[in-house]
């Protein structure tokens, strides 16, 4: 199995239920509670980034091309060790992508240009992975802490940062 197969499997384990919740942003067609048409996130993928599709029968083959294309090979994933590759989409999914490269530029400790190149994955390359996905993973913690959202969404966003963090172990050993 190569490192999208894996890493997109531990994604749609995370992300696997079809959820409606009205108090989630992401779940409107607007990005914005109320705004737009309330069509939820199944697989992650949500009406926010994905207005037009009919969320609701969304299937796992229908879903794979998506994330590849458009989160996989845009967030350079395939050009990471695998054990970061994966942290990152499963974060970027959640967080957004200018967010996540945030994130991950300042775990790499690379100046912060929301933009994912060849200095940011020079870095990822040649820094110790051990390091690398744990200082990612802990500032995804903290800045999850800091959202608005937290309090109704917090312990799935912690839980995420656990799992994430369990399956790079995986990959790390």
């Amino acid at each position: 199995m190569g490192a999208f197969d894996s890493a997109f499997d531990e994604l749609v384990e995370l992300e696997a239920a079809y959820s409606d919740d009205p108090l989630d942003p992401g779940n409107w067609t607007g990005g914005v509670v109320g705004k737009g048409d309330l069509k939820g996130t199944k697989y992650g993928i949500s009406a926010a980034t994905y207005p037009t599709l009919d969320i609701a029968n969304l299937t796992l083959s229908g879903v794979k091309p998506i994330y590849f294309k458009d989160w996989w090979l845009a967030m350079h994933c395939d050009r990471m060790p695998s054990a970061l590759g994966s942290a990152v989409l499963a974060f970027s999914v959640n967080l957004g992508r200018e967010e996540c490269a945030v994130l991950l530029q300042r775990a790499l400790g690379v100046v912060v240009d929301e933009q994912i190149g060849p200095i940011t994955l020079a870095k990822a390359e040649s820094l110790d992975l051990n390091y690398s996905v744990s200082m990612f993973v802990a500032l995804c913690a903290k800045h999850y802490t800091s959202l608005a959202g937290f309090a109704h969404d917090g312990v799935g966003w912690l839980r995420r940062c656990a799992l994430v963090a369990m399956y790079s172990g995986k990959l790390l050993q």
